[in-house]
């Protein structure tokens, strides 16, 4: 999660926010390709997430921003326990292009797994 705070390898990150209702916004980045640019991935932070109902509440409410972007799209819920940076466990949902059941993982695990995504991403040099 390290990288999604923008400390780590991902700080190239783009901010991207969508209304969540008429008054509420949910945070969100958008993860560029670091050699063609183009859109990688989706990053949705569900911060009062705690529940399967929670992430699916998010899922719903963001569907048209990830449908329309067409990037893998996960739903990142708060640290769960003690916050011990790259090793603190989070839930995480992938919602795009196909839905995962919540995982818990930590911020390594998951930026390892973003790292691999991306460096497929595109075959420019």
């Amino acid at each position: 999660m390290e990288a999604l705070l923008g400390k780590g390898s991902l700080s190239g990150a783009i901010p991207q926010s969508s209304p969540r209702s008429n008054t509420e916004v949910v945070e969100s980045k958008l993860i560029p390709c670091g050699r063609c640019g183009d859109s990688a991935a989706l990053l949705i932070f569900a911060d009062d997430a705690t529940t399967p109902v929670d992430f699916e509440d998010y899922a719903r409410k963001m569907y048209h921003k990830y449908k329309e972007l067409d990037v893998p799209t996960w739903i990142i819920g708060p640290p769960v326990g003690e916050l011990a940076e790259a090793r603190t466990p989070t839930q995480v949902m992938k919602v795009w292009p196909s839905r995962d059941d919540i995982v818990t993982t930590t911020a390594d695990e998951f930026n390892a797994e973003l790292d691999a995504l991306l460096d497929k991403h595109c075959l420019c040099v």
